[in-house]
């Protein structure tokens, strides 16, 4: 009758081991996840130098094809290129180095 229980209780205690190591491998995954969208979410890339080079482009070539005129596309563009020189620090500052 003793070794009846002893089995069962070894059985009992592997079973629980197997559902720790699920337990702990599922902690794992969501921490792996979680740490996965906070760095994606908290942390966008600044492709706004991309996105303005792309969006230059596309408009050089509706305007090499005819689909906007010269005055529009001069527009788009100085608008364009006053956004991305906003973004940028200015070489004219005092505190900058090179405006010496």
């Amino acid at each position: 009758m003793g070794l009846v229980v002893l089995a069962q209780s070894n059985q009992s205690l592997s079973k629980l081991w197997v559902w720790i190591l699920i337990l702990l491998v599922l902690v794992f995954a969501g921490a792996i996840v979680i740490f996965w969208l906070r760095r994606s979410l908290l942390n966008p890339r600044n492709d706004s130098t991309a996105h303005s080079g792309s969006l230059l482009d596309h408009l050089r070539e509706l305007h090499e094809r005819g689909e906007m005129s010269d005055e529009e596309f001069r527009s788009a563009r100085n608008k364009l290129l006053g956004e991305f020189t906003e973004d940028q620090p200015s070489n004219d500052s005092p505190d900058h180095p090179d405006s010496r």
